[in-house]
């Protein structure tokens, strides 16, 4: 175990075998020395039935030489029975795992190990998950990390040919091979031409990665938005675009997309998301939002910050202090501490900073560089926070810019905050466009599985039937539920013939909650009790906490 931690100090989160020669070499000899440390055993009629990393001691020589120690659970194999097959299997599977480790640098191990933990198939009895394990236990019965972790961490560091040894060893169902001794492992290791040599790499074979930057049947949805943000640099009055639909539908995504596009057409794109536990906090959501843009001034060169900085002075003056009492990092573009205002009247205050965050507005909202804010989850926005978009937006002298608002549209009621504030831009003619967001129809749920999985539209056609069955379109739904058919097993990476299988049989048995909440709550209870514990507490904070939190 102290040889694998001084191995993996030294290097990157990224090393691999192939971008590391003198690496590669010395977990060659480990791999091929603790082989032959165990056939040693394994010949002698021994089983040793506790190998872990900390029951081996490397030598730090050249050559690496291994010696196993803690025999305490080993046993004898029958005398009439030297060749079994069933006894060693247990050091087979326990050798698959020290190969993981030395490679990986984590251990494989429950109690050491930073994900979910589950038996290996063999000593599962049909069920993976495990409640507990009894104090002590230290053999091939107990906990390890699951399979899909194994080849999740070794895909990008070694090649294929040896990744598939190791999945063979600890008996992954994504190969059929199994090795039936320990001479087996050792022949491939030592063979002339040993897949060792191999350079093939593959980071990504095996995992499910959903695209990040693609949308599945939003393309109308996109263009209404693309065709409101190309009126802005004609310095017309502000507008509002409303994306609306039930939790799931991507409508942050939908928005997020556009505003990666606008950005690299020049456009000021910025945004803030309501949290329900933030309600009692007025504008603390468009704050966080500014603070996002003026972070984006001080990286972009001394020149923008300079023309940021002039154009405020310009429009605020001496009332630019009342802004940086706020927004935080409005101090670092202007130069100046943060000042105390004025003190007035609450009513004057008010009308103060509308006035202020309308001239600030005005201010860097250009024809050039237009600004487009967006705000996720309206209906769960303050009164003070929609009381100063409205006055914004309905400020005639405010040009080239656009609010974007999202909202779940089954949680506004006719008394709602947000009903009031729709009625008011209404009224006041404020160019609104509407927006709504439904479940994907099954071409494009099958398009997002064939994307997801790699394979081609018509072969995945039978897997979308039932997905999209259980989910009824909505993506987060569907997101979800291949992530936990891969988790489960029942989405499976073949390493033989290199393509994703699926048990349809399994999938039909399996249920959906019918609302987000639920199914969020019954992933979180799957997390091990740690991280739930951390969760709670991080729930208090907030949506967003430091990293150093």
């Amino acid at each position: 175990k102290e040889w694998i931690r001084n191995f993996h100090s030294g290097r990157a989160s990224s090393w691999t075998m192939n971008s590391d020669n003198d690496g590669r070499k010395k977990i060659l000899s480990v791999v091929k020395n603790t082989t032959w440390s165990l056939l040693d055993i394994h010949d002698a009629g021994v089983v040793h039935n506790n190998i872990r990393a900390d029951h081996i001691i490397i030598k730090t020589d050249e050559k690496c030489s291994i010696k196993f120690i803690s025999f305490g659970s080993a046993s004898f194999l029958p005398r009439s029975d030297k060749n079994s097959n069933t006894d060693k299997r247990k050091d087979l599977i326990s050798l698959g795992f020290i190969f993981y480790e030395i490679i990986s640098g984590k251990s494989s191990l429950y109690t050491d190990h930073r994900q979910p933990l589950f038996l290996t198939s063999d000593y599962s009895s049909g069920s993976e998950e495990v409640s507990s394990v009894e104090e002590g236990q230290h053999d091939a019965t107990q906990l390890y990390v699951s399979h899909i972790e194994v080849l999740s961490d070794l895909a990008s560091r070694i090649p294929i040919s040896f990744m598939k040894m190791i999945m063979a060893l600890i008996e992954s169902k994504m190969t059929a091979r199994r090795y039936q001794s320990v001479n087996e492992v050792y022949q491939d290791l030592d063979h002339p031409n040993t897949f060792l040599n191999d350079s093939k790499i593959r980071p990504y074979i095996g995992k499910i990665k959903f695209p990040h930057d693609k949308l599945f049947g939003r393309n109308d949805h996109l263009s209404s938005i693309m065709n409101v943000c190309q009126r802005m640099n004609s310095a017309r009055p502000s507008e509002v675009i409303l994306v609306s639909g039930h939790s799931g539908t991507g409508k942050s995504t939908l928005v997020n997309h556009a505003g990666k596009i606008l950005v690299e057409m020049g456009v000021n794109f910025t945004s803030g998301k309501f949290d329900q536990l933030q309600q009692a906090k007025p504008l603390s959501t468009i704050i966080d939002a500014f603070d996002g843009y003026f972070s984006e001034v001080m990286q972009s060169g001394q020149d923008v910050i300079n023309k940021t900085k002039t154009s405020l002075l310009k429009a605020l003056g001496s009332g630019v202090g009342v802004l940086t009492r706020i927004i935080p990092r409005l101090c670092a573009v202007m130069g100046i501490s943060a000042t105390d205002p004025v003190q007035i009247g609450f009513n004057d205050a008010q009308n103060r900073l509308k006035y202020l965050f309308e001239s600030m507005i005005s201010a860097i909202a250009t024809p050039s560089q237009p600004l487009v804010l967006f705000l996720d989850d309206l209906q769960w926005a303050d009164i003070s926070s929609l009381q100063l978009i409205k006055s914004t937006l309905t400020n005639s002298e405010n040009k080239c810019f656009l609010c974007i608002g999202s909202y779940r549209e089954n949680e506004i009621s006719n008394d709602h905050p947000f009903a009031e504030f729709l009625s008011d831009i209404i009224t006041r003619k404020i160019p609104i466009t509407k927006i709504e967001l439904g479940n994907i129809d099954r071409i494009n749920v099958n398009a997002l599985i064939t994307d997801v999985i790699c394979m081609p539209e018509l072969e995945t056609k039978p897997l979308t039937d039932i997905v999209y069955r259980k989910t009824g379109g909505n993506i987060l739904f569907v997101i979800q539920f291949l992530q936990s058919l891969h988790s489960e097993g029942l989405l499976l990476f073949s390493l033989d013939s290199e393509c994703w299988k699926w048990d349809s049989a399994e999938i039909e048995t399996k249920t959906i909650p019918n609302d987000v909440i639920r199914l969020l709550v019954g992933k979180i209870t799957t997390l091990p009790l740690h991280v739930q514990y951390i969760l709670k507490l991080l729930s208090c904070i907030g949506s967003v906490c430091a990293e150093s939190t």
